[in-house]
């Protein structure tokens, strides 16, 4: 498992048993998970933060891979970056945290 976060939250992704920590900061995210999956990509990505990270982590899902997202920031939209990203039959699913009570 490949987890991202600020450096101040590493030590709380290692405490719940993450493999792999990465800063979620780092430009070089994609290149990083590349190198970790030996070329593979990852098959599921929890989104939290949209936007461009969102565009990211489709280019970091392997084929077939799967996307979910949390995030209130526009997420997609016609000729996006996400939408173009998204390229090797992913799926996604975009939740709303508004909707759970």
């Amino acid at each position: 498992m490949i987890g991202t976060a600020s450096p101040a939250k590493h030590g709380a992704l290692r405490a719940m048993g993450i493999d792999h920590v990465l800063d979620s900061g780092s430009g070089d995210l994609e290149t990083e998970v590349a190198r970790l999956t030996n070329g593979r990509g990852v098959d599921v990505v929890l989104d939290a933060r949209g936007g461009e990270q969102l565009a990211q982590s489709y280019r970091m899902l392997a084929r077939l891979g799967r996307s979910s997202s949390t995030a209130r920031r526009r997420w997609w939209s016609a000729g996006s970056a996400t939408r173009s990203a998204c390229s090797r039959s992913c799926n996604s699913v975009r939740c709303s945290t508004r909707s759970i009570s």
